[in-house]
């Protein structure tokens, strides 16, 4: 099964084998599916990769939300948001990446 959505289209399963794609009302037009459970019951979904970032457990039938992780680096300094969240072994762990930027500022006094 895949997951996809378009500008004009909600949310909708699409069956590998064919068939008629089915529509998810459970997810919100701001989720990003992560990963499926190994029963297709849920999919994980993150609202967006700012700190923290926030994944979901989305129950596709009944559209219950449950927090799963909150995940932000151990020291956020320097980081303004996630560049992508990677979940594997169903949803055992997951894999995420960031980009840091620190600068120093200096006081100079004195100067002609």
């Amino acid at each position: 099964m895949v997951i996809a959505a378009g500008s004009d289209v909600p949310w909708m399963i699409y069956a590998l084998d064919g068939g008629d794609p089915r529509p998810i009302d459970a997810l919100l037009a701001t989720d990003i599916p992560l990963y499926w459970s190994k029963d297709r019951r849920y999919v994980y979904v993150v609202e967006g990769f700012e700190l923290p970032a926030d994944i979901w457990q989305v129950d596709i039938d009944t559209g219950q939300r449950q927090l799963w992780r909150r995940v932000q680096p151990l020291n956020p300094a320097g980081v303004s948001r996630l560049s992508n969240i990677i979940m594997v072994a169903e949803a055992d762990a997951y894999v995420t990446y960031y980009l840091r930027v620190l600068s120093e500022l200096y006081l100079v006094d004195g100067l002609h």
